[in-house]
């Protein structure tokens, strides 16, 4: 039988999806009760969320909440990790993997 996941845990993936939705936008100012009641929780397990997607870097407190806008610098340093992750994924296939993973890696990503 499955457990129910937490009222924190639930609000934390609903405001996960209304950012990468557009629903809450960078630097809008967010109202905590206003939250609270679309979500249907109290603010206890919402400001548990909160405190989750703070840490995570999409959220910011200070003093107001509000949705975080990454600047230049971080869009950059982000495509910088991408690069160097699938450049490392893409020599440890190459290394590896079998003519037919080959082949089918090249039908679906054709250069």
């Amino acid at each position: 039988m499955k457990r129910p996941r937490p009222f924190y845990e639930q609000a934390y993936h609903a405001i996960k999806r209304m950012i990468f939705e557009g629903k809450l936008k960078p630097e809008e100012q967010i109202a905590e009760a206003k939250v609270a009641n679309e979500l249907g929780v109290s603010k206890r397990p919402l400001r548990e969320a909160i405190r989750v997607l703070e840490k995570e870097g999409l959220m910011i407190v200070n003093p107001r909440l509000m949705v975080y806008r990454p600047t230049i610098k971080d869009v950059e340093e982000i495509y910088f990790c991408r690069i160097a992750l699938e450049s490392s994924a893409a020599g440890e296939i190459a290394n590896t993997a079998s003519n037919e993973i080959i082949d089918n890696t090249e039908t679906i990503n054709p250069l």
